[in-house]
């Protein structure tokens, strides 16, 4: 292979990426628009607080969490609680 296909393939590869977190993104944004206060525009910072993890479980898995809903997970858990919350659930019923 030569270097420039080598250049070629890397930057394939790299707007694959990219297409596929835009991809994620956009589903995270349209699965969380009825959730008051909670939007990502940006992975990094947006899903630090562990709410729009909660608000993913809870919309696709409401269900199956019993105990907790949404508004109490939003207004009374810390960013800890949250994620461990969001962690727990995901074990606890094998959503992974």
């Amino acid at each position: 292979m030569t270097f420039e296909q080598d250049q070629t393939t890397q930057v394939k590869k790299q707007m694959a990426t990219r297409r596929a977190k835009q991809a994620i993104l956009k589903w995270c944004q349209e699965s969380l628009k009825d959730y008051e206060g909670v939007q990502v525009t940006n992975f990094k910072s947006d899903l630090l607080d562990g709410l729009a993890f909660c608000a993913l479980i809870h919309k696709n898995f409401t269900d199956d969490i019993d105990g907790v809903d949404f508004g109490t997970l939003k207004n009374d858990f810390t960013r800890e609680e949250r994620l461990q919350w969001a962690f727990d659930s995901t074990n606890n019923y094998y959503i992974y």
